[in-house]
């Protein structure tokens, strides 16, 4: 197998497919055992679909949607996704909000990346701001909000532009469950009007449930199980009862412990 991944790249609104997507990271002391993050991972997002990963701490989960996004290029196996021109919104772990820029000035200088003309970028910032309760900050810097509000602006940095191609990580983890489910039904709805697709990575399974089609339950670098999840409305019965059934794929694929 070649030394890195073959990159295809798929139409403009297309969606991604991962085939035998291997990763592996030197080891950082000397004499150390190399890190395997992923290895023979497949499976496709379709385009205009939602798919949730899910899995524990340092199975894999981010280094997939690096490599999705294509700010990791050293894997192996093939990856497809969007051609060039596709505007991809990203929200990771940490906010990386632009510290010498107010809210407002971050999402502008996203939609301004997108080539949103600067009017337009300014309004659409504003409202975008004022849909996740931003409206009172919008003129602070990022120091000053808290870690919520944080989390909260990276988010609508994100989906600001209406990005084809929709990447999550960990989107609500400062947010508590009321919020999550105010900012799961805001994403959705973004999400829809953009006819995005969308890769979320969660540690929450009634997150998964609410905003993907579909989830992937990976652990230690290997696709173990697949779940249709069909996108349920916050607070429904049917949040329950596909969240009982992704919780017992997940224990399925949990090794356990010997005592």
């Amino acid at each position: 197998m070649a030394p890195h991944g073959a990159a295809v790249m798929a139409p403009a609104q297309g969606g991604l497919r991962f085939a035998g997507v291997g990763r592996v990271f030197a080891p950082e002391v000397p004499g150390a055992a190399a890190v395997v993050a992923l290895d023979g991972v497949s499976f496709e997002v379709a385009a205009g679909s939602r798919t949730a990963i899910v899995g524990p701490s340092g199975a894999g989960k981010s280094s997939l949607l690096h490599i999705a996004a294509g700010l990791d290029t050293g894997y192996t196996g093939t990856v497809v996704r969007p051609g060039p021109g596709t505007v991809v919104g990203y929200a990771f772990q940490d906010h990386r909000l632009l510290p010498w820029l107010t809210v407002t000035g971050n999402l502008t200088f996203a939609l301004r990346a997108a080539g949103w003309p600067r009017p337009a970028a300014t309004d659409r910032a504003l409202a975008v701001l004022a849909s996740v309760g931003l409206s009172p900050v919008a003129a602070a810097y990022p120091a000053t909000l808290s870690g919520g509000m944080r989390q909260r602006a990276a988010l609508a940095r994100a989906f600001a532009a209406r990005p084809a191609l929709l990447l999550l990580d960990e989107p609500f983890a400062a947010v508590d469950e009321e919020q999550a489910d105010e900012l799961c039904g805001l994403l959705s709805t973004e999400a829809d009007a953009a006819g995005a697709t969308v890769l979320v990575v969660t540690h929450r399974i009634r997150e998964a449930c609410q905003l993907a089609d579909r989830t992937v339950v990976v652990r230690a670098g290997r696709v173990v199980a697949e779940v249709e999840t069909g996108r349920h409305q916050p607070g429904s019965a049917g949040v329950d009862q596909v969240a009982a059934r992704l919780r017992r794929a997940v224990a399925a694929a949990t090794p356990r412990r010997s005592r």
